[in-house]
């Protein structure tokens, strides 16, 4: 019976251990996507850009599925987009795990960026992704990025209406 008890305090000890570990890590990780989210948000290309390994991929999923290696082609990349418009980056953390020297999260964003399918101004999208890290040193670089935009319900227009469903939410 004694080693019944120690052995459950044992794993209740473990699993305490366990979610202390998790939560230092995904605090961690949160704060990297922090220095993101702010690095996006004021627009410095080449900051997002130091987030990456020298070798490290950006994959957007919407639209077209492009694939951006090495951290020129990203910082080439954010450029792009910030010339566009894009701004207003909100990042969730919603998950994160590591195994010795790799480590990966996912999560959920909103951004304001153009319309996919012209227009004017900016429309609030969502979007979810998942990234790999590799520590270098006692920080960790991006390894790959995925990015997916969510797809948006189209609105039914009002009977009687000629104007067509909206495929994007509306601008702020």
């Amino acid at each position: 019976m004694t080693e019944l008890a120690v052995g459950l305090v044992s794993h209740a000890a473990a699993q305490a251990q366990s979610s202390a570990t998790a939560q230092v890590l995904k605090r961690k990780f949160q704060g990297i996507s922090g220095k993101y989210q702010a690095a996006f948000n004021n627009k410095d290309a080449a900051g997002v850009a130091a987030l990456f390994a020298e070798s490290g991929v950006l994959i957007v999923g919407v639209p077209g599925n492009q694939v951006y290696s090495g951290r020129q082609a990203v910082e080439d990349f954010y450029e792009g987009a910030f010339k566009q418009g894009s701004s207003d980056l909100q990042v969730t953390v919603e998950d994160v795990h590591s195994s010795g020297e790799v480590s990966w999260t996912r999560g959920s964003f909103t951004e304001m960026r153009p319309p996919m399918q012209g227009g004017n101004g900016l429309v609030q999208v969502q979007g979810l992704f998942g990234s790999v890290y590799e520590r270098e040193g006692d920080d960790h670089k991006i390894v790959q990025l995925t990015v997916f935009l969510k797809p948006t319900a189209p609105t039914q227009p009002a009977v009687g209406s000629s104007t067509p469903p909206a495929s994007e939410s509306t601008s702020k």
